[in-house]
């Protein structure tokens, strides 16, 4: 897959890519928040492939924040996840 940009780096542990196909097969409505600064992936790519496999996918990118956006933006993380929540009613 190639949203992994440093699968191999020392000190992170090695991700199993997601194959497509398991993303396509995915039947609930899905959201993925994704921090533009992750060392781990590209989070653009990613945010717009997600959807492009799966209509059920809905992806945000959230500015300055990282891989950890949970820990770094967690307002910002909250407020997101309710938006969608409340959009599923």
């Amino acid at each position: 897959m190639a949203f992994m940009k440093h699968a191999g780096r020392p000190g992170l542990p090695k991700f199993a890519p997601i194959d497509d196909a398991v993303i396509a097969s995915v039947s609930v409505p899905t959201y993925a928040i994704f921090g533009a600064r992750s060392p781990i992936h590209h989070a653009d790519d990613l945010a717009a492939r997600l959807p492009a496999l799966n209509a059920r996918f809905t992806t945000e990118v959230v500015p300055r924040s990282g891989h950890t956006l949970v820990v770094e933006q967690p307002e910002t993380v909250a407020a997101l996840m309710m938006t969608f929540i409340h959009g599923q009613e």
